[in-house]
């Protein structure tokens, strides 16, 4: 009898350690931002729609020898101290106050990589919902030899 008891406990025990595992996967998906890739025909048709801000998060020096055509700039680099972490959100949010939260993000960089941080950034500290990346960035828009403004 009392072997039976010690197989329904161990069961049990096995069973609650499964579950919570299976919750605690399912509340780090949650939590993590998919963010939508673009490709440069995608950027084609949105450089002269009005509801899309194609973000550069270049330098300013970057930003001046060439970028997308309508393109805004924010420096990504000023949106981190000294020591590389974010501003606070107060300072983030000055820092891309003349970016409209209510219009599609477009986000590009050189290769890819500087997007990906400041829209993860963009998403998650600041509330921007419809963000996307332009995937190969300057790097795939020079490669094409599409248009650029100086």
């Amino acid at each position: 009898m009392m072997k039976k008891y010690l197989v329904l406990i161990i069961f049990f025990v096995l069973l609650l350690n499964a579950c919570s595992e299976q919750t605690e996967e399912t509340t780090t998906q949650e939590n993590e931002t998919k963010l939508e890739m673009v490709d440069s025909n995608y950027i084609l048709e949105s450089v002269d729609n009005s509801n899309v801000v194609l973000l550069d998060v270049r330098t300013e020096k970057e930003f001046s020898e060439g970028h997308i055509p309508n393109a805004v700039m924010v420096d990504r680099y000023s949106a981190l101290n000294e020591n590389g972490d974010l501003k606070s959100v107060g300072e983030l949010e000055f820092l891309f106050s003349n970016v409209d939260k209510n219009k599609e993000i477009i986000v590009y960089c050189r290769s890819g990589r500087r997007a990906g941080l400041a829209a993860e950034a963009m998403t998650k500290k600041l509330g921007f919902e419809n963000v996307k990346i332009y995937q190969g960035s300057m790097n795939d828009w020079n490669s094409k030899n599409l248009t650029i403004e100086q």
